[in-house]
Protein backbone atom coordinates (compact mmCIF):
# COMPACT_ATOMS: atom_id res chain seq x y z
CA UNK A 1 0.00 0.00 0.00
CA UNK A 2 1.00 3.06 -0.99
CA UNK A 3 1.96 5.95 1.45
CA UNK A 4 -0.75 8.83 1.73
CA UNK A 5 -0.13 12.05 0.58
CA UNK A 6 -0.21 14.05 4.07
CA UNK A 7 2.03 11.36 5.56
CA UNK A 8 4.51 11.79 2.61
CA UNK A 9 4.35 15.93 3.52
CA UNK A 10 5.01 15.14 6.70
CA UNK A 11 7.58 12.91 6.70
CA UNK A 12 9.71 15.36 4.06
CA UNK A 13 8.86 18.03 6.77
CA UNK A 14 10.07 15.95 9.33
CA UNK A 15 13.52 15.27 7.09
CA UNK A 16 14.12 18.99 7.26
CA UNK A 17 13.19 20.02 10.24
CA UNK A 18 15.82 17.39 11.40
CA UNK A 19 19.05 18.77 13.40
CA UNK A 20 22.48 18.93 11.82
CA UNK A 21 23.17 16.08 14.25
CA UNK A 22 20.36 13.56 12.39
CA UNK A 23 23.21 12.74 10.27
CA UNK A 24 25.33 11.05 13.34
CA UNK A 25 22.99 7.47 11.87
CA UNK A 26 25.26 8.01 8.46
CA UNK A 27 27.92 6.03 8.84
CA UNK A 28 31.71 6.82 8.95
CA UNK A 29 32.71 7.24 5.33
CA UNK A 30 36.39 7.85 3.76
CA UNK A 31 39.20 9.30 4.94
CA UNK A 32 40.79 12.78 3.18
CA UNK A 33 43.16 11.12 0.62
CA UNK A 34 41.05 8.10 0.21
CA UNK A 35 39.60 9.43 -3.03
CA UNK A 36 41.99 11.96 -3.86
CA UNK A 37 42.63 10.69 -7.08
CA UNK A 38 39.27 10.76 -8.26
CA UNK A 39 38.57 14.56 -7.37
CA UNK A 40 41.81 15.70 -8.47
CA UNK A 41 40.66 13.76 -12.01
CA UNK A 42 37.31 15.54 -12.28
CA UNK A 43 39.19 19.11 -11.01
CA UNK A 44 41.40 18.51 -14.20
CA UNK A 45 38.83 17.72 -16.09
CA UNK A 46 38.01 21.48 -16.40
CA UNK A 47 41.27 23.05 -15.27
CA UNK A 48 43.78 20.50 -16.53
CA UNK A 49 46.64 22.40 -14.70
CA UNK A 50 44.85 21.99 -11.20
CA UNK A 51 47.41 22.21 -8.18
CA UNK A 52 46.27 20.88 -5.17
CA UNK A 53 46.56 23.75 -2.21
CA UNK A 54 43.97 22.57 0.75
CA UNK A 55 42.14 19.64 2.12
CA UNK A 56 39.93 20.42 4.98
CA UNK A 57 36.52 18.74 7.25
CA UNK A 58 35.45 17.71 10.31
CA UNK A 59 36.06 13.93 11.46
CA UNK A 60 35.41 11.47 13.84
CA UNK A 61 38.31 9.52 16.11
CA UNK A 62 39.21 7.73 13.57
CA UNK A 63 40.23 10.80 10.78
CA UNK A 64 37.04 9.47 8.29
CA UNK A 65 34.27 12.43 7.72
CA UNK A 66 30.56 11.18 8.93
CA UNK A 67 28.59 12.97 5.93
CA UNK A 68 26.02 12.32 3.41
CA UNK A 69 26.77 11.19 -0.57
CA UNK A 70 23.76 13.10 -1.31
CA UNK A 71 25.13 15.95 0.24
CA UNK A 72 29.22 15.81 -0.25
CA UNK A 73 29.66 20.00 0.72
CA UNK A 74 28.01 19.68 3.97
CA UNK A 75 29.93 17.54 6.28
CA UNK A 76 32.47 15.53 3.28
CA UNK A 77 36.08 16.61 2.88
CA UNK A 78 36.54 19.83 0.87
CA UNK A 79 39.68 20.27 -1.59
CA UNK A 80 40.82 23.22 -2.76
CA UNK A 81 42.83 23.57 -6.03
CA UNK A 82 44.45 26.30 -7.58
CA UNK A 83 44.70 26.83 -11.87
CA UNK A 84 47.64 28.98 -12.67
CA UNK A 85 46.07 29.23 -16.33
CA UNK A 86 42.88 30.83 -15.34
CA UNK A 87 43.83 32.21 -11.94
CA UNK A 88 41.13 30.71 -10.06
CA UNK A 89 40.32 28.61 -6.90
CA UNK A 90 38.44 25.97 -7.50
CA UNK A 91 36.66 24.04 -4.47
CA UNK A 92 35.42 20.14 -4.51
CA UNK A 93 33.92 17.86 -1.90
CA UNK A 94 33.75 14.66 -1.49
CA UNK A 95 31.45 11.89 0.90
CA UNK A 96 31.21 8.44 0.70
CA UNK A 97 32.85 8.48 -3.10
CA UNK A 98 30.27 10.92 -4.25
CA UNK A 99 31.90 14.29 -5.68
CA UNK A 100 30.15 17.86 -5.39
CA UNK A 101 32.06 20.94 -7.84
CA UNK A 102 34.12 22.50 -9.05
CA UNK A 103 32.91 25.70 -7.44
CA UNK A 104 35.01 28.51 -8.43
CA UNK A 105 35.99 30.16 -4.72
CA UNK A 106 36.82 34.27 -4.36
CA UNK A 107 40.34 33.84 -2.28
CA UNK A 108 42.30 37.20 -0.96
CA UNK A 109 46.42 36.52 -1.28
CA UNK A 110 45.69 34.71 -4.50
CA UNK A 111 49.43 35.09 -5.70
CA UNK A 112 50.96 33.88 -2.38
CA UNK A 113 48.59 31.20 -1.54
CA UNK A 114 49.32 29.87 -4.87
CA UNK A 115 53.02 29.14 -4.22
CA UNK A 116 51.68 27.04 -1.35
CA UNK A 117 50.88 24.28 -3.42
CA UNK A 118 50.57 20.72 -1.57
CA UNK A 119 52.64 18.09 -3.62
CA UNK A 120 55.02 14.77 -2.68
CA UNK A 121 54.05 12.25 -0.02
CA UNK A 122 52.21 13.13 3.09
CA UNK A 123 49.85 11.53 5.63
CA UNK A 124 46.22 11.04 5.40
CA UNK A 125 43.96 12.36 7.87
CA UNK A 126 44.09 9.11 10.17
CA UNK A 127 47.04 8.92 10.53
CA UNK A 128 47.43 12.58 11.43
CA UNK A 129 45.02 11.90 14.42
CA UNK A 130 47.32 8.95 15.37
CA UNK A 131 50.14 10.97 15.05
CA UNK A 132 48.68 13.33 18.38
CA UNK A 133 47.23 10.31 20.34
CA UNK A 134 51.25 9.03 20.29
CA UNK A 135 52.44 12.29 21.45
CA UNK A 136 49.67 11.65 24.48
CA UNK A 137 46.90 13.40 23.85
CA UNK A 138 43.54 12.19 24.76
CA UNK A 139 41.78 12.48 21.68
CA UNK A 140 39.27 10.40 22.77
CA UNK A 141 38.45 11.74 26.10
CA UNK A 142 37.78 14.99 23.71
CA UNK A 143 35.66 13.38 21.55
CA UNK A 144 33.68 12.05 24.25
CA UNK A 145 32.82 15.39 25.48
CA UNK A 146 32.17 15.89 21.96
CA UNK A 147 28.72 15.90 20.40
CA UNK A 148 27.81 15.04 17.11
CA UNK A 149 30.78 12.67 16.83
CA UNK A 150 32.45 15.54 14.54
CA UNK A 151 34.70 16.03 17.11
CA UNK A 152 38.04 17.05 15.20
CA UNK A 153 38.25 19.84 12.14
CA UNK A 154 41.64 19.10 9.98
CA UNK A 155 43.27 21.00 7.45
CA UNK A 156 46.06 19.98 5.25
CA UNK A 157 48.32 22.70 3.74
CA UNK A 158 51.82 24.03 3.92
CA UNK A 159 52.49 25.77 6.98
CA UNK A 160 52.16 29.79 5.82
CA UNK A 161 55.10 31.04 8.12
CA UNK A 162 57.74 33.04 6.49
CA UNK A 163 60.52 32.16 8.93
CA UNK A 164 60.26 28.42 7.55
CA UNK A 165 62.14 28.36 4.03
CA UNK A 166 60.35 25.33 2.78
CA UNK A 167 57.27 26.03 4.48
CA UNK A 168 56.55 22.29 5.55
CA UNK A 169 53.40 20.41 4.87
CA UNK A 170 50.84 20.14 8.07
CA UNK A 171 47.26 18.54 9.18
CA UNK A 172 46.55 21.72 11.64
CA UNK A 173 43.63 20.05 13.92
CA UNK A 174 41.76 21.36 16.54
CA UNK A 175 39.62 19.16 18.83
CA UNK A 176 37.59 20.20 22.50
CA UNK A 177 39.07 23.61 22.01
CA UNK A 178 42.50 22.97 21.50
CA UNK A 179 45.04 23.20 18.34
CA UNK A 180 47.40 20.99 17.16
CA UNK A 181 49.93 21.07 14.56
CA UNK A 182 51.23 17.96 12.93
CA UNK A 183 54.12 17.23 10.47
CA UNK A 184 52.22 15.42 7.38
CA UNK A 185 55.78 14.31 5.75
CA UNK A 186 57.20 12.92 8.73
CA UNK A 187 54.35 11.93 10.75
CA UNK A 188 54.65 13.36 13.83
CA UNK A 189 54.21 16.24 15.93
CA UNK A 190 55.44 19.24 14.69
CA UNK A 191 58.59 19.73 16.14
CA UNK A 192 60.13 23.27 15.10
CA UNK A 193 63.30 22.78 15.42
CA UNK A 194 63.22 19.51 12.52
CA UNK A 195 63.32 22.80 10.56
CA UNK A 196 65.92 24.39 12.17
CA UNK A 197 63.61 26.70 14.10
CA UNK A 198 64.66 28.01 17.42
CA UNK A 199 61.56 29.25 19.39
CA UNK A 200 63.36 31.53 21.67
CA UNK A 201 64.79 34.04 18.88
CA UNK A 202 61.70 32.97 16.84
CA UNK A 203 59.34 34.72 19.10
CA UNK A 204 61.02 37.51 19.61
CA UNK A 205 61.12 38.46 16.08
CA UNK A 206 57.36 37.22 16.05
CA UNK A 207 56.57 40.23 18.97
CA UNK A 208 58.55 42.93 17.44
CA UNK A 209 56.79 43.00 14.22
CA UNK A 210 53.24 41.68 15.57
CA UNK A 211 50.42 43.42 13.97
CA UNK A 212 48.29 42.66 16.86
CA UNK A 213 50.83 44.64 19.28
CA UNK A 214 50.81 47.13 17.10
CA UNK A 215 47.21 47.55 17.46
CA UNK A 216 47.55 47.86 20.97
CA UNK A 217 47.74 51.56 22.46
CA UNK A 218 50.35 52.25 24.16
CA UNK A 219 51.07 52.41 27.79
CA UNK A 220 53.88 53.28 30.65
CA UNK A 221 52.72 52.75 33.93
CA UNK A 222 51.87 48.62 33.36
CA UNK A 223 52.33 47.51 36.99
CA UNK A 224 53.86 43.93 36.32
CA UNK A 225 54.42 40.93 38.58
CA UNK A 226 57.99 41.69 39.28
CA UNK A 227 57.62 45.41 39.63
CA UNK A 228 57.46 44.81 43.76
CA UNK A 229 59.06 41.06 43.66
CA UNK A 230 62.10 42.18 45.60
CA UNK A 231 60.15 44.47 48.34
CA UNK A 232 57.61 41.38 48.55
CA UNK A 233 60.75 38.86 49.31
CA UNK A 234 62.01 41.24 51.17
CA UNK A 235 59.04 41.25 53.53
CA UNK A 236 58.97 37.28 53.51
CA UNK A 237 62.26 37.09 54.47
CA UNK A 238 62.06 39.68 57.61
CA UNK A 239 58.94 38.26 59.04
CA UNK A 240 58.68 34.45 57.81
CA UNK A 241 62.41 33.76 56.84
CA UNK A 242 61.76 29.68 56.35
CA UNK A 243 59.23 30.59 53.81
CA UNK A 244 59.60 29.82 49.94
CA UNK A 245 57.50 31.58 47.03
CA UNK A 246 55.25 29.03 45.69
CA UNK A 247 52.96 30.62 42.88
CA UNK A 248 52.21 34.27 42.08
CA UNK A 249 48.50 35.64 40.91
CA UNK A 250 46.42 38.91 39.86
CA UNK A 251 44.63 40.30 37.90
CA UNK A 252 45.92 41.43 34.34
CA UNK A 253 44.69 43.63 31.53
CA UNK A 254 45.57 43.06 28.19
CA UNK A 255 49.45 45.24 29.02
CA UNK A 256 50.51 42.33 31.57
CA UNK A 257 49.59 45.01 34.66
CA UNK A 258 47.46 44.40 37.79
CA UNK A 259 44.76 47.02 38.19
CA UNK A 260 45.48 47.24 41.96
CA UNK A 261 43.76 50.15 43.84
CA UNK A 262 45.38 49.72 47.25
CA UNK A 263 46.51 47.76 50.38
CA UNK A 264 45.28 43.86 50.01
CA UNK A 265 45.00 44.22 46.28
CA UNK A 266 46.99 43.79 42.87
CA UNK A 267 49.94 41.12 43.01
CA UNK A 268 48.94 37.96 45.22
CA UNK A 269 52.78 36.48 46.49
CA UNK A 270 51.87 32.68 48.01
CA UNK A 271 54.60 31.52 50.59
CA UNK A 272 54.98 28.24 52.06
CA UNK A 273 56.64 27.49 55.79
CA UNK A 274 57.49 24.11 56.17
CA UNK A 275 58.18 24.95 60.15
CA UNK A 276 54.64 25.90 60.66
CA UNK A 277 53.04 23.60 57.69
CA UNK A 278 51.28 26.65 56.54
CA UNK A 279 50.86 29.18 53.63
CA UNK A 280 51.66 33.32 54.25
CA UNK A 281 49.85 35.40 51.59
CA UNK A 282 51.39 38.87 50.26
CA UNK A 283 49.87 41.50 48.74
CA UNK A 284 51.53 44.27 46.90
CA UNK A 285 50.24 47.29 44.76
CA UNK A 286 52.75 49.95 43.27
CA UNK A 287 55.08 49.89 46.30
CA UNK A 288 52.86 48.67 49.25
CA UNK A 289 53.69 45.27 50.21
CA UNK A 290 52.06 43.37 52.97
CA UNK A 291 49.61 40.31 54.26
CA UNK A 292 46.04 40.31 52.83
CA UNK A 293 43.02 38.38 52.87
CA UNK A 294 42.94 35.63 50.51
CA UNK A 295 39.77 32.77 49.62
CA UNK A 296 41.74 30.30 48.04
CA UNK A 297 45.54 28.94 48.14
CA UNK A 298 45.55 28.22 44.37
CA UNK A 299 48.25 24.99 45.39
CA UNK A 300 48.25 21.52 45.72
CA UNK A 301 51.73 20.93 47.48
CA UNK A 302 51.56 17.26 45.97
CA UNK A 303 52.19 18.82 42.52
CA UNK A 304 53.38 22.32 42.94
CA UNK A 305 56.95 22.85 44.49
CA UNK A 306 58.72 26.19 44.98
CA UNK A 307 59.80 28.77 42.20
CA UNK A 308 63.17 28.46 41.32
CA UNK A 309 64.91 29.70 38.22
CA UNK A 310 64.07 32.70 35.81
CA UNK A 311 60.79 33.48 34.42
CA UNK A 312 59.49 35.80 32.21
CA UNK A 313 57.24 39.39 33.74
CA UNK A 314 53.74 39.41 33.18
CA UNK A 315 53.90 41.90 30.32
CA UNK A 316 56.17 39.54 28.57
CA UNK A 317 53.89 36.67 28.96
CA UNK A 318 50.93 38.67 27.78
CA UNK A 319 52.70 40.40 24.68
CA UNK A 320 54.05 36.45 24.00
CA UNK A 321 50.40 35.76 23.79
CA UNK A 322 48.89 38.41 22.13
CA UNK A 323 50.81 37.53 18.87
CA UNK A 324 48.98 34.96 17.91
CA UNK A 325 45.79 34.93 20.11
CA UNK A 326 45.05 39.09 19.42
CA UNK A 327 41.59 38.98 20.06
CA UNK A 328 42.25 37.23 23.92
CA UNK A 329 41.36 40.21 25.71
CA UNK A 330 38.77 41.96 23.27
CA UNK A 331 35.07 42.35 23.89
CA UNK A 332 31.95 42.66 22.00
CA UNK A 333 30.31 45.44 20.29
CA UNK A 334 34.09 46.38 19.21
CA UNK A 335 35.95 46.95 22.23
CA UNK A 336 39.21 46.00 22.09
CA UNK A 337 42.10 45.07 25.05
CA UNK A 338 39.46 46.06 26.90
CA UNK A 339 39.08 42.54 29.09
CA UNK A 340 40.99 41.36 32.55
CA UNK A 341 42.19 37.75 33.35
CA UNK A 342 43.55 36.10 36.02
CA UNK A 343 47.40 35.51 35.47
CA UNK A 344 49.08 32.86 38.12
CA UNK A 345 52.61 31.52 38.47
CA UNK A 346 53.23 28.10 39.30
CA UNK A 347 56.44 25.60 39.18
CA UNK A 348 55.21 21.70 38.58
CA UNK A 349 57.17 18.83 40.25
CA UNK A 350 56.75 16.89 37.24
CA UNK A 351 56.23 18.26 33.35
CA UNK A 352 52.12 18.68 33.80
CA UNK A 353 51.74 17.56 29.82
CA UNK A 354 52.12 14.02 28.51
CA UNK A 355 53.66 15.41 25.00
CA UNK A 356 57.30 13.95 25.17
CA UNK A 357 58.90 17.20 23.28
CA UNK A 358 57.37 19.15 26.94
CA UNK A 359 58.73 17.00 29.63
CA UNK A 360 61.05 20.04 30.78
CA UNK A 361 58.42 22.44 30.83
CA UNK A 362 57.44 22.90 34.53
CA UNK A 363 57.11 26.60 35.26
CA UNK A 364 53.86 28.06 34.26
CA UNK A 365 52.37 31.32 33.38
CA UNK A 366 48.28 30.29 33.05
CA UNK A 367 45.94 33.09 31.99
CA UNK A 368 42.01 32.55 32.65
CA UNK A 369 40.62 34.95 30.19
CA UNK A 370 36.67 34.48 30.37
CA UNK A 371 35.68 30.61 29.81
CA UNK A 372 39.47 30.59 28.53
CA UNK A 373 42.81 28.73 29.84
CA UNK A 374 46.20 29.84 28.23
CA UNK A 375 49.35 27.89 29.48
CA UNK A 376 52.87 29.54 28.71
CA UNK A 377 56.41 28.16 29.27
CA UNK A 378 57.54 30.66 32.01
CA UNK A 379 61.11 30.77 30.76
CA UNK A 380 60.81 31.58 27.27
CA UNK A 381 56.79 32.79 27.19
CA UNK A 382 56.29 30.17 24.24
CA UNK A 383 52.36 28.99 24.46
CA UNK A 384 52.02 25.77 25.09
CA UNK A 385 48.12 25.35 24.95
CA UNK A 386 44.74 26.35 24.66
CA UNK A 387 41.15 25.20 27.25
Amino acid sequence: MGMRPWLCVLSLAAALARPAGALEAVPLQGTAGSKLREVWALARAKFPDAKLISISGASSLEGRARCSPKFPFQNGWRFTFFSPGSGEFIMMAECGGATAGPLRQLRAKAEELSKLTVSGKFIDSDQALKALARAGIDLAGIEAKTPGKRAFSLMLARLEDDRFKAHPMVWRVSGGGEHWVVDAVHNEKFDPTRYGHDYSVALASMVANSVNLAERPKRTDVYTAKTDLENALAYARKHFADANLMAIEGFVDAWGGSPCTGPGDGWAFYFYSPRRSDFEVLFACNGFVGPGPTRNIPLDLARHEPIAGPYIDSDVAVDDLLVTHGDAFHETMGRKFTRNGTLLLRQYKTPPFNDPGLWKVRVLWELTVGRSIFRMDAVNGRLLDVR
